[in-house]
């Protein structure tokens, strides 16, 4: 999927680390380096600050005007820059492949650049968990209020509380579209960014 961006000059800051599989639930992850998942991000403060809209922007703040006192201001909005594309895309990459088990410690960030990423894939295609047969997930993809807070830098209004997003594939390009996913074929061409449009 990010090759497929990639080649159509559309970088969203993706974070796809590598995995080798060496027997059956054995393997090996790399490690990506500088960051921590929202849960720790959370309860970096206080375990009774995990459900404020504003941790992320604070634990970014905090972290750059200690790290780079002297141009704390720029990182902090490019880190932002760099946030808002990786969960515009990890947004559609987990909605197209059904991920489920999306709780703060299967999310994470880079504190260093902002990438927004997930990790632990054991749910996807709409494989999801279930507590006494009731679906614990009914949410197509996360966007918590506290991710909109750091998109946003600062709470929504009401006047900017909603983006809309149009889709325009025909039924042919999203069945190519869905193929080249599923079967790592990297011939994208079909796909440009005239197919999509953003409304505010």
């Amino acid at each position: 999927m990010d090759k497929m961006w990639l080649a159509n000059n559309l970088d969203l800051a993706m974070t796809p680390y590598k995995v080798l599989g060496t027997d059956c639930e054995q393997g090996y992850l790399e490690f990506v380096q500088n960051s921590d998942t929202i849960a720790y991000i959370q309860y970096h403060e206080s375990v009774f600050k995990t459900f404020s809209d504003n941790t992320i922007e604070k634990f970014m703040t905090a972290y750059m005007q200690k790290n780079y006192p002297e141009e704390w201001k720029e990182r902090l909005e490019k880190a932002r820059n760099t946030f808002i594309r990786s969960t515009a895309g990890y947004c559609v990459a987990s909605y197209v492949l059904g991920l489920g088990d999306r709780h703060p410690d299967n999310i994470m960030i880079n504190k260093e650049r902002g990438n927004f990423f997930h990790i632990d894939f054991g749910h996807f295609l709409g494989n999801v968990k279930k507590k006494f047969g009731v679906k614990r997930e009914r949410d197509p993809f996360v966007f918590s209020k506290e991710i909109a807070y750091f998109v946003n830098g600062g709470p929504l209004s009401k006047g900017n509380n909603s983006i809309k997003l149009n889709k325009r594939l025909t039924e042919d390009e999203h069945r190519d579209l869905s193929e080249s996913i599923m079967t790592g074929n990297d011939d994208y061409s079909g796909f440009t960014a005239q197919n999509f449009a953003l409304d505010e």
